[in-house]
């Protein structure tokens, strides 16, 4: 079984808002200060604090000591192929998440 197809098995594990909260990291919020990460998704309606929890638990994200967001370069490619594949008519938009790092400062 190819890598690729595994990690799309346990990516099938997750609940919706983890998938969602998987989704944003993999296509924009990769390498941020997870507490402006939390604030953000906050604001989406997400229980961030969980949703990134349960992702560090199953090893899709990480948290360095610096407390920023790392995830390994396959997570992050499979996670934009299933952006592409879903949403194949919009194309992905990182201004959506620049324009609001503007405001915090961490």
């Amino acid at each position: 079984m190819e890598i690729t197809n595994v990690l799309k098995i346990s990516y099938d594990g997750l609940d919706d808002t983890q998938k969602m909260i998987f989704l944003d990291i993999a296509c924009f919020l990769k390498g941020k200060n997870v507490e402006a990460v939390t604030t953000i998704l906050d604001g989406s309606e997400f229980n961030a604090e969980s949703g990134i929890n349960a992702l560090v638990d199953r090893r899709f994200i990480a948290i360095s000591k610096d407390k920023m967001i790392e995830m390994h370069d396959l997570l992050t490619q499979m996670g934009k192929e299933i952006v592409y594949k879903e949403c194949p008519n919009e194309p992905l938009r990182e201004a959506d998440y620049g324009d609001i790092w503007m405001f915090i400062k961490y």
